[in-house]
């Protein structure tokens, strides 16, 4: 091996590191946002609106912070490949493994991912029909105690 093999096995694997440490980060995330929305959930079963509303302020933290996660990834993969950022949004992880020769190390990340996201899609579907349900209750609630006339059990209001 010469002096400029070697240069290029040792960025490859400092490119390799720290794309393996952004996935890292970024399913760390994700999992962090899929525990809040499992708790948004129980506060929306419970109809506790504020606990709903606090859960609902973290979630939207953790979501941003993933998202800027997610910018971190593109913008380095785009930099190490000399891609447009646009490019590498579409590259699949299994395409990662290939380009950047991760020898299986990402296996297990992107087994993670493909387990949480899918997590993800069911728990959101259940919190947004939650949510309707208590949008229309709450709905239902005032439409009983009002009559046509804006009284409030027989108040005026």
């Amino acid at each position: 091996m010469n002096v400029n093999e070697f240069g290029e096995n040792i960025s490859r694997n400092i490119v390799n590191s720290e794309l393996l440490e952004l996935l890292k980060k970024e399913a760390l995330l994700l999992e962090e946002v899929l525990k809040l929305s499992e708790k948004q959930q129980k506060a929306l079963v419970d109809f506790d609106i504020k606990k709903v509303e606090r859960i609902t302020y973290l979630l939207e933290q953790a979501s941003n912070e993933l998202n800027y996660a997610t910018k971190q990834r593109v913008s380095f993969v785009a930099d190490a490949l000399h891609l447009d950022p646009y490019e590498t949004k579409s590259l699949k992880l299994s395409e990662y493994e290939d380009i950047f020769e991760l020898d299986g190390k990402a296996e297990e990340i992107k087994s993670l991912f493909r387990e949480k996201t899918k997590a993800m899609y069911s728990i959101n579907a259940v919190n947004r029909m939650l949510a309707n349900r208590a949008s229309h209750s709450i709905r239902d609630m005032l439409a009983i105690m009002m009559n046509g006339n804006r009284k409030v059990c027989n108040v005026r209001i």
